[in-house]
């Protein structure tokens, strides 16, 4: 695959805006982080309605020719690309953050935990390309393989957070929206360059930022799992609709 700069642009893009939304979460003293007062900044929910989840599209998009290698190296190079480095540098942040803050014992769960926590998308990226080329190289079929992609997207709205975190559920559908995207070919620059098209997206990526509430991100908004101890929670159902829809939108106007 010839590399495409524009990827490359847009991703360059992407992570001045994790640094930004960071800086506007974290820079203001910690009175300021407690009482999540960057929620009511524009610019702060700008960044957090799309960020994240076009990160994961773009990631889906490229994986999708790294997934036509055999099974065997797309795994190994996943796990040289991303395993690897995500470990090795973690350990170090680990350790100094162990020797900074006098701890006395090292515990291998909190070890676990806090890896899971801090550094989660990268274990989300991993995750995704390693159930996509299972299902994709082990299943019978293209449309059988399509088919159970679909069917765990049906699923993940099932998963309690408890058993997988609910940031890597909720990027699960970007991831495979790109892949998707990529193995159809489409072309979203004959649909970005339509003038009327353009007015549409930013009348409604307006709107997402009027009525953002923080509930309506993946950190606030208490998972995707619909299922409570009453049942299925339809109202629940709705509101992950709705930061999916926002998601893929103001993603789509931010290209």
């Amino acid at each position: 695959m010839e590399r495409n700069k524009t990827v490359d642009f847009v991703k360059g893009e992407l992570i001045i805006l994790v640094v930004l939304g960071h800086g506007l979460q974290f820079s203001f003293g910690s009175s300021y982080k407690n009482a999540e007062l960057f929620f009511d900044d524009y610019l702060f929910r700008a960044i957090y309605t799309f960020h994240m989840p076009l990160f994961m599209f773009i990631s889906g998009y490229l994986f999708y020719h790294s997934n036509q290698k055999s099974y065997r190296k797309v795994v190994a190079s996943k796990l040289k690309s991303i395993g690897i480095p995500f470990v090795a540098y973690f350990s170090i942040i680990y350790a100094l953050n162990f020797g900074f803050s006098r701890m006395n014992t090292f515990y291998f769960s909190h070890f676990i935990i806090m890896m899971r926590y801090y550094m989660w998308f990268l274990s989300s990226l991993f995750l995704n390309c390693l159930i996509v080329a299972s299902v994709s190289h082990l299943c019978c079929g293209k449309r059988g393989s399509q088919c159970i992609l679909a069917f765990l997207v049906i699923l993940t709205f099932f998963i309690p957070g408890s058993i997988i975190p609910d940031t890597h559920i909720f990027m699960f559908p970007y991831f495979l929206l790109g892949y998707w995207s990529s193995m159809k070919k489409l072309d979203l620059h004959i649909l970005l360059t339509n003038r009327y098209v353009m007015l549409a997206l930013t009348c409604v990526f307006v709107i997402t930022l009027l009525f953002f509430d923080k509930e309506l991100t993946i950190y606030r908004s208490g998972g995707i799992c619909i299922i409570t101890d009453k049942g299925i929670n339809l109202a629940k159902f709705a509101k992950d609709v709705t930061m999916y829809f926002i998601g893929i939108i103001n993603g789509i106007w931010f290209l």
